[in-house]
């Protein structure tokens, strides 16, 4: 009977790893039906944390410049006095010309929030289109949109605050739909389609220079590639290089750079900057794998295909597919040191965090399918077939409590459950109204405003406060804005 038993439960468990049908793997099983009524619901949250949003800090230095020079004058005056990015430049200038209603600023984050899903699922769409079918592609791009979300270093930076995210999230939106074009042959052929990835390519490069060398890198890659493949200049890379690289040169030269720089700490220090790029690779991996359930994501998702569906992946060797990954890294870190010689703000590490999960999956494919080449050679033995079978049904099992458990952990989702259910973004959103209010009714010299009590975790950013000093940077900006003279706190 012990033996008929043993017996029973190898076949059982080798069966369901070597033999797992892809009607199972097509199910939503109760456990991807959490994942994404989890998801949902804190998006949800997201979006009515919106409504209490305000603009902080630059957003305000945008402002004001824009009412003293006029729209062109302003675009001239941050290429030669702060910075190249003028795609950036442009779109801030914009805004408060345009969004003058508080209403639109609030609306943005959501936009973004919406396009950023999108943009993530048909990235992952063109990358697997041939490898996992269309419900596997959305589970992917489920957990990777919620692994974002869940630890992004910094949710006011990330979404909220418009001078950060339209310098960050919003490239990574256009990266993500440049690429899942880019990979579309079929789309190609649309000669509005080719203007798009041209306009795409602009806005990237123009928006920050991470953007701008991660572009020019894989532009370029993808155009010796071709080049060598097909023994001839491949027409569209070849113009979409040219874009990036002519728009690449308007970036780093702007006067502005120079100046900028003159403020940072330790700019353009090689060793430093290779130094603190390794040093922080190594520090934000092991955070970011040690504080989220990434591990737990990532084997709940490959124990969701078969087998047989590792077959249809690109080959990449795995020592590759990390050397990649960390490369990829190794450039943003590096750039940002490079540049400023600063540690890394908030909005810096959000851009590398989403850097850091594409790669940590490309590794992990290429491993699962390393290790299902062997499978095909017969080098994997039964007991090896069978403790993975075995693992399969144990995840199955834990997998709901240990998701419950990262949940109560400290995280994005919970900060901003807690900033709206105890009412903290509510009377934050108060506040903001009553000073409005209060500076609109002003005709001293000097108006004087109260300092906000209550500072949502995902909606207060700590560096955009007023200062008891009227010279101080964000009150000179806050006061040129609103047609004051000065500003201050009591």
């Amino acid at each position: 009977m012990r033996q008929f038993g043993k017996g029973f439960f190898n076949k059982i468990s080798t069966l369901n790893f070597y033999f797992a049908s892809e009607r199972r793997c097509e199910e939503f099983t109760p456990q991807i039906h959490f994942l994404l009524f989890t998801l949902l619901f804190f998006i949800t949250i997201f979006f009515i944390l919106a409504l209490f949003n305000h603009p902080s800090a630059d957003d305000f230095c945008y402002c004001a410049r824009v009412k003293e020079l006029g729209f062109w004058l302003s675009q001239k005056w941050w290429y030669l006095n702060w910075n190249g990015r003028f795609f950036n430049t442009a779109l801030l200038t914009l805004i408060p010309l345009v969004f003058y209603s508080l209403w639109s600023y609030k609306l943005i984050p959501v936009i973004l929030i919406v396009f950023f899903i999108l943009a993530v699922f048909l990235f992952i769409r063109s990358l697997f289109k041939t490898s996992l079918s269309s419900k596997q592609q959305l589970v992917l791009s489920t957990i990777i949109i919620f692994l974002y979300l869940y630890k992004l270093p910094s949710v006011v930076e990330g979404i909220y605050w418009l001078a950060s995210s339209s310098l960050y999230l919003l490239p990574i939106i256009l990266t993500l739909f440049f690429f899942a074009i880019l990979f579309d042959k079929k789309i190609q052929r649309h000669k509005l389609v080719k203007i798009l990835l041209c306009l795409f390519s602009l806005a990237i490069v123009g928006s920050n220079e991470i953007s701008m060398v991660m572009l020019d890198f894989f532009l370029f890659s993808l155009f010796c590639r071709a080049l060598l493949k097909e023994k001839k200049i491949p027409k569209l890379l070849g113009v979409l290089v040219l874009i990036v690289l002519v728009s690449s040169v308007v970036v780093y030269f702007a006067p502005g750079n120079t100046i900028r720089s003159s403020v940072s700490l330790d700019p353009h220090n090689l060793l430093l900057s290779m130094v603190s790029t390794v040093f922080f690779i190594q520090k934000m991996s092991w955070e970011w794998i040690q504080t989220t359930p990434l591990w737990l994501l990532v084997a709940f998702f490959f124990s969701l295909l078969s087998v047989q569906r590792f077959g249809n992946f690109p080959k990449i060797h795995p020592i590759l597919a990390v050397f990649s990954s960390f490369f990829l890294l190794f450039l943003e870190f590096f750039v940002y040191f490079w540049s400023t010689g600063a540690l890394p703000t908030g909005r810096i590490l959000n851009f590398i965090y989403l850097s850091f999960l594409f790669g940590f999956f490309l590794s992990c494919f290429a491993f699962f399918q390393y290790f299902y080449l062997h499978w095909e050679k017969g080098s994997v033995t039964e007991t090896t077939k069978q403790f993975f079978g075995f693992l399969k049904h144990f995840l199955n099992l834990i997998f709901l409590p240990l998701l419950l458990f990262y949940l109560v952990l400290g995280n994005n989702l919970k900060d901003a459950f807690l900033d709206l259910s105890q009412g903290t973004a509510a009377r934050y959103n108060q506040e903001m109204k009553e000073r409005y209010v209060k500076l609109a009714s002003c005709n001293d010299d000097i108006c004087v405003l109260e300092e906000v009590k209550n500072r949502p975790k995902t909606l207060f950013l700590p560096f955009s406060n007023l200062s008891s000093d009227p010279k101080f940077w964000t009150n000179i900006c806050f006061a040129s804005c609103f047609g004051k003279k000065a500003v201050k706190i009591d």
